[in-house]
Order: C-alpha cells, then sequence, then structure tokens
C-alpha cells in the first residue's frame, strides 16, 4: 500500500525568485480563489529568475507507472496548466493503513495521489531533458504544498507516532478532500520531529524554480 508522505526535497541550489500565484477557480475569475467546494481546476503561475533553458511544464504523477496528464509551454515567465477532470485508478492509491488506528479515514477504500509535480523541461517531445522543479514552499523548505487529486469526497483526521530508533515521530493530519484537485500543505516542524498535512495554508510560501537533486 502507498505511503501518503510527500516529502520535501534537498535541493543542490535554490533560485530565489519573486513570484505570483494565481489558482483559478473554473468560472474563470481572475481573483485568487478556489471553486465554492474548496476544489480548483487550473494553475497559473508567473515566476522570475527561471532558468533561461526552460521551455515546457509537464504536470506528472509519479504514483504507480509515471505518467505526464499535461503540458504547458513556460513562456515571457509564466504558464498556465488546466488540470484533467480525472486521474486514472491506475495512478491512485489509499491512503496508508500504517497510521491507524490513531488515523482516522472516512472511507478506508477512498483513492487518491500527493505524488503529483511540476517538472521542467528544456523542450517537448521525449527528447527534452528534465531541468527542474517547480514547487510552492517556503524558503525554509519546512513547509510545501502538495498537488492532490481525490476520486471522491473524503476525510483524514488524526494522529500517529512511530519509534526511529531512540526517537520518535509524529504524524497529524486534518484533511477533508474533494473529488477532484486539492491542495494540501505539509509543515515540518524539525523541533519535534511533527509532520503536519492540513487544507490551511501556512504563511511565507512563495513558487520556486528549484533544481534537480544531485
Amino acid at each position: 500500500m502507498k505511503n501518503f508522505r510527500f516529502k520535501l526535497k534537498n535541493v543542490a541550489t535554490i533560485v530565489a525568485c519573486s513570484a505570483v500565484m494565481i489558482f483559478v477557480s473554473s468560472c474563470g475569475d481572475d481573483e485568487d480563489k478556489d471553486d465554492k467546494d474548496g476544489s480548483f481546476t487550473s494553475i497559473d503561475v508567473t515566476l522570475q529568475g527561471v532558468s533561461p533553458d526552460v521551455k515546457e511544464v509537464r504536470l506528472i504523477v509519479f504514483s504507480g507507472n509515471t505518467q505526464v496528464l499535461k503540458t504547458a509551454a513556460f513562456s515571457n515567465e509564466k504558464f498556465r496548466i488546466d488540470l484533467p477532470e480525472t486521474v486514472s485508478d491506475n495512478y491512485l492509491y489509499k491512503f496508508d493503513s500504517r497510521f491507524s488506528p490513531g488515523v482516522v479515514v472516512s472511507n478506508p477504500d477512498a483513492l487518491m495521489s500527493s505524488e503529483i509535480g511540476l517538472v521542467c523541461y528544456d523542450g517537448s517531445g521525449e527528447n527534452a531533458n528534465r531541468i527542474g522543479w517547480f514547487v510552492f514552499r517556503n524558503e525554509a523548505e519546512t513547509a510545501v504544498l502538495s498537488l492532490t487529486y481525490a476520486k471522491s469526497d473524503f476525510t483524514i483526521k488524526g494522529e500517529h507516532s512511530e519509534q526511529d530508533g531512540d526517537r520518535t515521530n509524529n504524524f497529524k493530519f486534518d484533511l477533508s478532500l474533494k473529488k477532484g484537485w486539492n491542495k494540501i500543505y505539509l509543515v515540518n516542524t524539525l523541533s519535534t520531529r511533527t509532520e503536519s498535512y492540513s487544507m490551511v495554508e501556512p504563511a511565507g510560501l512563495s513558487w520556486y524554480f528549484d533544481l534537480p537533486e544531485e
């Protein structure tokens, strides 16, 4: 069974840049807001300081067999991706049962995926080279947005702790997922070794162009 955790990446170099994020509702408004049910249908990003080699952005799901869900050109320091209405069950999974019984899932058979990223390429087609990622996170890399697709409405609530040698890792979940695309925020509190997952955006997040890991 798939592990839900969305890992924060350790990158060799971070290009700091100013960014404007707009998640556009299905109504096509220009305001920074979601649909009334909490889901969203597209991503618009304007980002300065990106490598001039970036020509295309791909929305990729990494669970199961890696699959490109959507592509968009990166031009004039911006891109827009209209999210697909559905994601095949081949790329979805149930919440990790190892967090039970402390973490309760309203529908244990519900399917989802948080293993989804915005990957940058130097061109289109199979011969293009991956040269980085677009990530919505804080500068300290202790909080990050995890793009998540859910096949149905369900909730994930509760806390779980597990031993790692002589240390304890803690996990907290407060999620009310809607059918479709959701924004889940992972906050990693290093002092208490706690990973908290919620749908409340923490302060200080911006878009970054992160180079691949060495």
